[in-house]
């Protein structure tokens, strides 16, 4: 007789190879959002070029926009 009960299969994905959450630079983060905001920049396709997630690429575009994301050494109103 066959054995009918459920045994779904399952398969465990991490998040990264170390266990942790990458740590981004503010000039990696202006690099990548300078990229998706350029001439053939699009959000779905640079996110997926630096492996970050669409959604985070739009809250650093956002941060960007509005001046809290910046390099290192420039004010926050850009003076």
């Amino acid at each position: 007789m066959t054995d009918h009960r459920y045994r779904p299969e399952v398969e465990i994905l991490s998040v990264t190879d170390t266990g942790r959450r990458r740590h981004w630079t503010d000039a990696e983060k202006i690099r990548i959002v300078e990229e998706s905001l350029g001439e053939h920049g699009d959000v779905a396709e640079t996110a997926k070029r630096h492996d970050v997630g669409r959604t985070l690429l739009v809250r650093w575009r956002r941060q960007y926009r509005t001046g809290r994301l910046t390099r290192a050494g420039e004010s926050l109103l850009g003076l």
